[in-house]
């Protein structure tokens, strides 16, 4: 889901819409479409990701060593990239105006960028040691799979429509690294991301072939009605509610596919170990390669392609090179102390 992040910022700047921080001259509404998909999965997606494994290191070691674990290797990351390269990313965001000099910077959260889930994430972690013995009752005993994932889907997109409905009245509020309203409206996969781990037989049998049967044959009638609905320009406040509900089903739909077909390779490993790394660098890295690559004034898609290559190669040299080697590195990029009892998530390689 981190790496994803380089396809999807790299096709805003693409996208008919223009309205990211750097927008291309060039467009396609092509890219516009891929960004709408994948926005809709990408951050359920790993929020259920991030319930799970936190879910799972707890089952395995003592909360407090976890909670510690994560704070380190969320806040410090955080705090290290938002205070410098995020600077220059704001900086040569040609699209936004920033306040450097203004404790409002800090304040409303600008400094944190592409961040914001880092610091909600935060949250949810002392959220989960707060409330980890309520979670862990939850049980998916005495339902059908298939009336389960449907009450998910529901749920889910429910409280996050809720949500989403509230602060649109509000308005965007960030408190220093708190985003308040996705804080409340990707709680809920968060949650659920914990409850699969806890009922790991029904997340498991997402992918039996009964069931991912039924989900892909959804999920091609589901494309159909966003694909129809786009196209005849629906009821706005229909189709926003209807890209949430396609949010929440795609979310379990895609780690169903990588719980059905990833394969254990070198490749992967190496992709994971550094997934995170290239997640904190990319967007930086974007903006500030995207003038070079525009420099040369190729065609569309080349430049797309080259774009995404080289943030991705960018990351991946940094973090091979530099970051793994260095204990010094792996603590500020990663938030890897430089000693510990307890070497949670592999961290340490």
């Amino acid at each position: 889901m981190m790496t994803l992040g380089v396809f999807y910022h790299s096709a805003l700047i693409y996208a008919t819409e223009g309205y990211w921080r750097i927008t291309s001259p060039n467009n396609s509404i092509v890219f516009s479409w891929f960004a709408d998909v994948v926005h809709a999965f990408r951050m359920p997606a790993f929020y259920i990701v991030a319930g799970f494994f936190i879910a799972m290191a707890s089952s395995k070691y003592p909360m407090r060593h976890v909670v510690k674990d994560r704070l380190f290797r969320l806040g410090v990351p955080m705090i290290t990239i938002g205070f410098t390269l995020n600077y220059a990313m704001n900086f040569f965001s040609s699209n936004r105006v920033y306040d450097f000099s203004s404790i409002s910077y800090i304040i409303n959260g600008d400094w944190l960028g592409h961040l914001w889930f880092v610091g909600n994430l935060i949250v949810y972690v002392i959220m989960y040691f707060a409330c980890q013995k309520y979670i862990a009752k939850i049980r998916l005993d005495g339902l059908k799979s298939t009336y389960l994932l449907l009450l998910m889907v529901l749920i889910s997109t429910v409280l996050s429509v809720f949500f989403i409905g509230i602060f649109h009245y509000i308005g965007k509020t960030v408190l220093v690294f708190i985003s308040v309203g996705p804080l409340l409206s990707y709680f809920c996969y968060f949650v659920l991301g914990v409850v699969f781990f806890n009922n790991k037989n029904f997340f498991l049998s997402l992918s039996n072939d009964k069931l991912f049967s039924l989900q892909t044959r959804f999920f091609l009638v589901l494309l159909f009605v966003l694909v129809i609905s786009e196209w005849f320009g629906t009821n706005s406040l229909f189709l926003k509610i209807l890209w949430i509900f396609a949010g929440s089903f795609l979310s379990i739909y895609v780690l169903s596919v990588f719980n059905r077909y990833a394969i254990d390779s070198s490749i992967n490993r190496a992709i994971s170990n550094c997934s995170y790394t290239i997640y904190l660098l990319h967007q930086p890295l974007i903006i500030l390669m995207y003038p070079i690559i525009s420099y040369f004034n190729f065609d569309l898609w080349v430049s797309y392609m080259l774009l995404t290559l080289l943030v991705l190669l960018s990351s991946y040299l940094v973090h091979s090179i530099f970051v793994k080697k260095s204990r010094l590195f792996m603590f500020l990029i990663n938030g890897v102390p430089y000693s510990r009892k307890y070497k949670i998530f592999g961290a340490g390689k």
